[in-house]
């Protein structure tokens, strides 16, 4: 099966940029009045963001890899949310955007015990794990629940929008232009890719309640332990708007953790969804959206074999949601 996501990324001088940030962790604890680095060790998969375990009680991040992006700002805004409706999740000890000891933004969390719901999975029971995908979703309707007052970014630089259409217009339209200027799309996909979302704006519109959205909901961001989910973690993606939004993962659930998908969605539902009939029906929207993102990247941080597949996927895909659509979509009448 065609991979869909790629959540890892490493960069040709990776190296180098991890040397930077772990040189950089001493002076920092110094700042923040956190003593000294006894033990340092590099989490896993760390490689988006270099990361680091610190004396087994903290956890350092660096944002190497966007970092004209507010990634940690809108992530502590999402903690800070998430803990006043009681959602497992990291302390914050510290955010660092000053760049003074470090070229990059630093934050600085609590260390949750366990492993993520996705490294776990094989060797769980069948009753755990229908107990924690159910969880997962629930635990995800439950974020869906947090209301936020406009439609866009939670980080107060970046760009927010009085409707839900306008927000997901802009991004089309920002990663369109950035793909341009790559050379990474021809004219016929650009034009494809405008004909969905006005086929989709009806739909859109009806978007009334800007949600807390995680922005990348997948088994890897959630740690549990002794059958229980401990935390919910990088809400580095996380924005405010439509729900459905982050269903688009839902396609490599059965990839990476067989059997879970209807486990999740069953949870879902029991937290969040069930006023809301064309939920679903708005979600391949939003994985065209997260594709086209990730074929620029691909083109600027994989190999050209990876690129040239994500191409391949993401057109295709496009061509038959064309055809999936030209009949119309559910709940995308306006008014």
């Amino acid at each position: 099966m065609r991979r869909c996501y790629i959540s890892i990324i490493r960069t040709s001088n990776h190296k180098q940029i991890e040397q930077v940030c772990r040189d950089a962790i001493p002076q920092l604890m110094a700042d923040m009045g956190l003593g000294l680095p006894e033990v340092v060790r590099p989490t896993d998969g760390g490689w988006v963001n270099p990361g680091y375990f610190v004396n087994d009680r903290y956890v350092f991040r660096f944002n190497a890899r966007d970092p004209h992006l507010p990634k940690f700002q809108r992530e502590r805004l999402a903690y800070d949310l998430t803990a006043r409706k009681g959602l497992p999740g990291p302390q914050v000890i510290s955010l660092d955007v000053s760049r003074h000891l470090c070229p990059y933004d630093v934050i600085v969390t609590s260390v949750i015990q366990g492993s993520t719901l996705e490294q776990a999975w094989s060797g769980l029971s069948t009753e755990d794990r229908g107990r924690l995908a159910s969880a997962a979703g629930s635990t995800l309707g439950s974020i869906h629940e947090i209301p936020i007052s406009r439609f866009g970014g939670l980080s107060s630089e970046e760009d927010q929008y009085s409707t839900w259409y306008k927000c997901v217009e802009s991004l089309f339209m920002k990663h369109l232009q950035r793909a341009k200027l790559l050379g990474i799309f021809n004219e016929t996909i650009e034009n494809d890719c405008k004909t969905l979302l006005d086929r989709y704006s009806g739909a859109l519109a009806k978007i009334k309640t800007p949600s807390l959205l995680h922005g990348d909901y997948q088994f890897g961001n959630i740690l549990v332990d002794q059958g229980r989910i401990r935390g919910i973690i990088d809400y580095e993606w996380s924005l405010a708007g439509d729900p459905a939004y982050d269903l688009a993962y839902l396609a490599r659930l059965e990839d990476s953790t067989p059997g879970a998908r209807e486990l999740f969605v069953r949870g879902y539902l029991s937290a969040h969804g069930n006023r809301d009939s064309n939920l679903f029906d708005r979600v391949p929207i939003y994985k065209t959206l997260r594709n086209i993102e990730l074929c620029i990247v691909a083109h600027e941080h994989f190999g050209e074999a990876d690129a040239a597949e994500y191409r391949t996927i993401t057109a295709e895909a496009i061509g038959l949601l064309l055809k999936d659509t030209k009949a119309g979509i559910s709940g995308a009448r306006k008014g």
